[in-house]
């Protein structure tokens, strides 16, 4: 259970990433995750 919510989060943090593109975009993951 502890694992969905784990990737529920990370994913909150991806979205916070892509809003944010121009703070993170030296961020591989962000490049994944955006595209």
């Amino acid at each position: 259970m502890q694992r969905y919510v784990f990737m529920g989060i990370l994913q909150i943090f991806f979205l916070f990433f892509c809003i944010n593109n121009e703070f993170f975009s030296f961020d591989m993951r962000n490049l994944l995750f955006c595209s």
